[in-house]
């Protein structure tokens, strides 16, 4: 009987996960971890991907710091 969760491949395979996160929101970034937490009880890989080049503010902190460094810091601490 094959017992592998929904989604899960085989040995080898990634998952590639197409589920929406806004890296300049702190609050979308531990719901994000936190649904994830839920679905894939064991994470081997994280591949943050720094690729915003917008001025701006997200609360106190400007946009492309939050989005590119802050947000990439939290999810990886989360997870």
């Amino acid at each position: 009987k094959d017992e592998r969760r929904p989604n899960q491949k085989s040995p080898g395979q990634a998952i590639v996960l197409e589920q929406p996160l806004d890296l300049s929101s702190f609050e979308s970034v531990q719901l994000y971890a936190q649904e994830l937490r839920q679905k894939f009880p064991k994470l081997d890989v994280l591949i943050n991907n720094a690729g915003r080049n917008t001025s701006g503010k997200s609360g106190p902190f400007d946009l492309l710091f939050q989005s590119n460094f802050l947000g990439h810091f939290l999810l990886t601490k989360e997870l």
